[in-house]
C-alpha cells in the first residue's frame, strides 16, 4: 500500500551569507553580521573576537515587513 510513503520535504534554500566568527578555538560562537550592532563585535558567549567569514546559510524572511 502506498499509505506509509513519506513526502521528501522541500530543500532549503542557501545563500552566501557573511557572518561574524569567534577567533577563540574552543568557543563555536558566531552571528550573521545583519543581526550585528558593532562593526567589530565580541563573541557573546566568551567575549574573544571575531572575524569576518561568508557561510552558505538558508535564506531567511523577514515576517514583518517595514511599514
Amino acid at each position: 500500500m502506498f499509505f506509509n510513503r513519506k513526502k521528501e520535504p522541500d530543500p532549503i534554500e542557501e545563500v552566501e551569507t557573511e557572518i561574524w566568527k569567534c577567533m577563540v578555538d574552543t568557543c563555536s560562537g558566531w552571528a550573521r553580521k545583519e543581526f550585528s550592532f558593532s562593526d567589530e563585535p565580541q563573541c557573546p558567549f566568551c567575549e574573544g573576537e571575531m572575524m569576518s567569514e561568508i557561510r552558505m546559510l538558508p535564506v531567511l524572511f523577514d515576517r514583518m515587513p517595514n511599514q
